[in-house]
């Protein structure tokens, strides 16, 4: 009984270790490879990429990391789409007011940083919607299952990293045109 809560939560913690491992390698590739004021632009809206994280945490995911294993255990599938509509229903509101605030700051105040903000206000809800679904095959099943898409997640996010030679014209990404190259948005969330 005692080693089957110390594998559990050995493998909550290195789970979380390679979450969080890959977003801050990413961001050190990041700094490195960027101009300072790219980084910073990326650094302020990851700010509110993690501002909109936090409300999302509070209002979605701790509600059902608390109610879903216990009170919801036997119809979880049906709880879990009621929060996948309550994440929706707040977060593309909310990722058009960041996409609304950066295309005025990108038309008024700073284009980089402007352009910054209306990448996250659209990719807001979606990275939101991973973290939920990550956070969902952890409260009743797939714990190692987790540990092992981190690694994945780690290893994918360091493979689509340019390496800084081989950049497309006018600062493109070499395989994503559309971004910035060195600049994948934010890191690999699975």
């Amino acid at each position: 009984m005692r080693f089957a809560w110390a594998k559990k939560g050995l493998t909550a913690v290195a789970d979380q270790a390679l979450f969080a491992g890959s977003n801050f390698v990413v961001n050190i590739l990041l700094a490195r490879s960027l101009p300072p004021a790219d980084y910073g632009a990326f650094a302020i809206a990851f700010s509110f990429l993690l501002l909109a994280g936090g409300l999302h945490s509070a209002a979605v995911t701790e509600p059902m990391m608390v109610f879903g294993p216990g009170k919801f255990s036997t119809g979880f599938r049906k709880y879990l789409g009621i929060l996948i509509c309550g994440h929706f229903a707040l977060m593309i509101p909310l990722g058009t007011l960041l996409s609304v605030v950066g295309l005025v700051v990108a038309k008024f105040v700073n284009m980089p940083v402007g352009l910054a903000l209306l990448g996250c206000g659209v990719a807001a809800p979606l990275i939101t919607f991973l973290w939920l679904a990550r956070l969902a095959g952890s409260s009743d099943y797939c714990r190692l299952e987790r540990g092992f898409r981190s690694r994945i997640s780690l290893v994918r996010s360091l493979d689509e990293f340019p390496a800084g030679e081989g950049r497309g014209r006018a600062g493109q990404h070499p395989r994503h045109p559309l971004l910035p190259a060195g600049q994948i948005g934010t890191p690999s969330v699975e």
